[in-house]
């Protein structure tokens, strides 16, 4: 217990730290018609998390014979 404790400590300095190097803000234009502004460290947290759903998601499909 007290390992998954010290990592998930680690991982959330981690993150802390990351977030307050990266908070500027950055202007994201998608397809030419939707432009939004929003802090680096959250597009880049977002679009880790959004590619480590995907990739749960196959790998779900995958051993249980989807795909």
């Amino acid at each position: 217990m007290s390992w998954f404790l010290f990592s998930a400590l680690a991982l959330t300095l981690m993150s802390l730290v990351f977030a307050w190097q990266n908070s500027s803000p950055v202007a994201v234009n998608l397809f030419w018609a939707w432009k939004f502004e929003a802090s680096l460290a959250l597009l880049l947290l977002l679009t880790f998390g959004l590619g480590l759903s995907v990739g749960i998601m196959f790998s779900i499909l995958q051993f249980s014979g989807g795909v």
